[in-house]
């Protein structure tokens, strides 16, 4: 039986992605390195299964192919684990071309699936608005995921003077796990709140705002579309895999295009949204390309 390794940061994409796995495929987490284990990102869990001389399936996450790949430390590593594996999972074809140049490993495109469960009653207007004594908000914009440097959570610090002249809050949910920044008005930080009470904040918001230099596949896009928030989501081939601007959501390359897409969201991008969700990432479908590499049956 395989077993899911996850030493992954709570409430991360990665953490996500594999509890999910867990779960769908009923495979037990462990967080010992062991003979058939599937794992993810290629420099963090390849240096723990390298020569190892073990059975493991590797599942590339974005920022191992993206950034650690131009380490030459790091690269030898990602090499070396994409050569040893027995599978290499990529998220999309963009990922599947950048690994498949290096003509190693056993390549497989498994886009990752989302959840549909229901959301809590977590009110999150009344939440600020009584922890910060906010008197009117106007708008809430979401940036969900644990906060580091290649997430660029400040790229929207030139925007504050019209967020504050406008009352827009920008919530941010996840705990800084690299770097130092310093969270004030109209910028607030939520920290530990459920997967469900996260799913209800989607629902109150008026959009997902995604910064990142780079991605792989966004867990919180996918979160986003599938409970009909409107995704902004900043030009990288990570977003541009699952985004197309105008579509399923909006595409932005600087704080200029943003701030005119954030007036745009229109019910049909939304439904858009939900409908490629549950076509294009379908969680039935997942399971069952993974269950054919783990040599189970669905039963």
């Amino acid at each position: 039986m395989y077993k899911i390794y996850n030493d992954s940061i709570n409430t991360s994409g990665n953490y996500t992605t594999l509890n999910r796995l867990s779960k769908i495929l009923k495979l037990p987490i462990t967080d010992q390195i062991q003979d058939n284990i599937i794992g993810i990102h290629a420099y963090k869990f390849g240096k723990k299964v390298i020569n190892k001389s073990i059975n493991y399936i590797l599942i590339i996450g974005g920022t191992d192919i993206n950034i650690d790949i131009n380490d030459c430390e790091k690269k030898k590593i990602i090499l070396q684990a994409i050569d040893q594996a027995k599978y290499v999972i990529c998220f999309n074809n963009y990922i599947f071309e950048k690994v498949k140049k290096f003509n190693l490993g056993n390549l497989k495109v498994i886009p990752q699936s989302v959840e549909h469960l229901k959301p809590n009653n977590f009110n999150l207007i009344k939440f600020i608005s009584e922890k910060y004594n906010i008197g009117n908000i106007n708008k809430i914009f979401l940036l969900v995921g644990n906060i580091r440097e290649v997430k660029d959570p400040f790229y929207l610090k030139s925007m504050e003077k019209y967020f504050i002249e406008n009352d827009i809050y920008i919530v941010y949910i996840g705990k800084v796990i690299e770097g130092s920044y310093e969270f004030k008005m109209p910028f607030i930080k939520i920290e530990n709140l459920d997967k469900k009470d996260i799913f209800s904040c989607y629902q109150q918001s008026d959009g997902l705002i995604n910064c990142s230099k780079s991605e792989g596949m966004s867990c919180s896009i996918l979160e986003a579309m599938l409970y009909q928030c409107p995704v902004y989501a900043r030009k990288n081939e990570g977003n541009l895999s699952i985004v197309e601007d105008g579509y399923n959501g909006y595409i932005f390359n600087s704080i200029n295009e943003l701030r005119k897409s954030l007036n745009k969201s229109t019910d049909i991008t939304k439904k858009n949204a939900y409908f490629y969700v549950c076509t294009c990432h379908n969680l039935e479908i997942e399971r069952n390309l993974y269950l054919k590499l783990t040599n189970y049956n669905k039963n």
